[in-house]
């Protein structure tokens, strides 16, 4: 097998496609107001995450190989920070239950 170039694997349209998706299910998950609330932070954090992945291929394969995003690790790293929290804090709990 050989090698194949990111632009070769993504097309804008798509892209296109999976960042409305994503903001879809961001803007849902946002607006619950049920006593799960923080399963919607979780997927809140987790739509942030895969967005910014989205956007730095999208600038990529649209701009020919440039990301002008400035700190795109950053920002996934703060938004990945509060659903890592909350699964570390709900299998904490569910481990010493037992």
């Amino acid at each position: 097998m050989g090698s194949s170039k990111l632009t070769d694997k993504f097309d804008l349209n798509s892209l296109e496609q999976t960042k409305k998706q994503l903001l879809d299910i961001q803007l849902w998950a946002t607006t619950q107001r049920t006593d799960d609330h923080q399963l919607y932070n979780v997927i809140d954090g987790l739509c942030r995450v895969a967005h910014m992945y989205n956007m730095v291929i999208t600038q990529y394969v649209r701009d020919q190989g440039e990301i002008s995003t400035a700190d795109p690790q950053d920002y996934i790293d703060g938004k990945l920070s509060t659903p890592y929290a909350i699964y570390k804090r709900e299998t904490d709990k569910s481990e010493s239950l037992y």
